[in-house]
């Protein structure tokens, strides 16, 4: 059942109407300053471009104003319906992870870098539901990439694409999620100040295979070190 129409871009990007989010949420507060409660606010580190676009709706019958839009990227949408908090919150958040984990099962690899990165995703999410403990995420990404490299290890050309991918990901370069660091540091981290800081200072924001959100944002080391004070 459709709760929210989810739209895709050009680039295949999936988004959903900030104000059809809002009336699903059932936010006490009006949308307008709902809205601009995210949008204005340094501390929430949201980037028009990036994490949202907006346009000017022409005026109609109904709504005898023109008004602004706004158009979310997926995981902007999933970000504010848990910092809404709201009953509908957890509820609206979980069907955008269903439909985002559908369109990705039904998108075939177009090339070998995109069927590596599924099979990661693959081996982790299992890996997940064997450990035990406090087994740390590096450890578990390490131990997937060691077995990939185990069956393609007879083809030099793959292993060394599979070692610029591993790069790429951030997951050997510097780059921590946030809930590699609280496993670590049992830390509060925010990920507001983490991705404001990062462009602030200009490091890159990277996304890392997630088992429990199918991706994550990934900081570098330096914007830990500038933000928390952490050695990592």
């Amino acid at each position: 059942m459709e709760l929210i129409k989810i739209t895709k871009n050009e680039k295949g990007e999936q988004l959903v109407s900030a104000r059809e989010l809002h009336r699903f949420l059932e936010v006490k507060k009006d949308f307008s300053n709902w809205i601009k409660t995210y949008v204005k606010n340094s501390n929430y580190g949201l980037i028009e471009g990036v994490d949202y676009t907006t346009y000017k709706a022409n005026s109609t019958k109904s709504v005898p104003r023109p008004r602004i839009e706004y158009i979310l990227k997926l995981d902007t949408a999933k970000e504010l319906a848990m910092l809404s908090n709201v009953p509908k919150g957890k509820e609206v958040r979980q069907y955008f992870i269903e439909c985002e984990k559908q369109l990705n099962k039904n998108k075939l690899p177009i090339s070998y870098k995109d069927a590596l990165l599924e099979l990661v995703a693959t081996i982790e999410e299992k890996e997940k539901l064997e450990a035990r403990g406090n087994l740390m995420m590096l450890q578990r990404e390490d131990s997937s990439f060691r077995h990939i490299k185990v069956v393609l290890a007879d083809n030099k050309a793959l292993e060394e694409e599979l070692d610029d991918t591993q790069k790429e990901l951030g997951i050997l370069n510097n780059y921590y999620t946030v809930s590699r660091a609280q496993k670590q540091f049992k830390g509060n981290f925010k990920w507001q100040e983490l991705k404001s800081n990062s462009i602030a200072l200009g490091y890159e924001i990277k996304k890392v295979p997630c088992p429990r959100y199918g991706e994550a944002n990934a900081y570098h080391s330096d914007v830990w070190g500038h933000v928390y004070g952490l050695d990592l």
